[in-house]
């Protein structure tokens, strides 16, 4: 439900009750010029209003989302205990993504961790290359290293990719591969 069909609720319940805007903005302690922003969507409904608004009207701040229940009964209708259960999914789904963010937040840990080690092997001149670069960048760049050591790889002309490596001077690598430091600035 969205927020107007509140607002509507509330306006319907206000006009049954034949409130002024101005009675009804005397029990939210607002003046009814500010009442009237509420009602026309311009001033949002705090959860304290609501209540309020609620007690005003004599029903649950749950009937301004058009959920029905019956008041003789502690049990919700299938409408609340269907959201009641989407909340549930949700709440679950959430701790599920988090943990997921977790696992692969240590898994990337791993990895920065090694790229670290690796580039503190370096001879310290080769160390200064790679000096400010982030670790995604290290990678892209251990990983153009090795495809230029490997004996030949042919890319197809009809590649869409804007990057660097399969832009047309790098066709093919029987020269040895791309230099490095085409790679390096960037």
């Amino acid at each position: 439900m969205l927020m107007k069909d509140v607002i509507e609720k509330i306006k319907e319940l206000r006009k049954k009750k034949k409130l002024t805007l101005a009675e009804v903005g005397e029990v939210l302690e607002i003046n009814a010029s500010a009442y009237h922003k509420v009602e026309l969507g311009q001033t949002p409904l705090t959860l304290d209003r609501l209540e309020k608004l609620a007690k005003l009207f004599n029903v649950q701040v749950v009937d301004f989302l058009g959920y029905e229940y019956d008041a003789g009964s502690s049990k919700p209708q299938p409408q609340l205990e269907a959201l009641e259960q989407k909340v549930k999914d949700l709440q679950k789904e959430l701790a599920e993504i988090r943990e997921s963010r977790d696992m692969y937040k240590n898994q990337w840990s791993a990895v920065e961790e090694l790229v670290k080690q690796y580039v503190a092997q370096l001879p310290e001149e080769e160390q200064k290359k790679f000096k400010g670069k982030t670790t995604t960048a290290i990678l892209v760049i251990m990983i153009v290293a090795f495809i230029g050591a490997l004996p030949k790889i042919e890319i197809p002309n009809n590649t869409k990719s804007t990057s660097k490596l399969l832009s047309p001077e790098f066709k093919s690598y029987e020269d040895g591969g791309p230099n490095l430091e085409d790679f390096m600035d960037e």
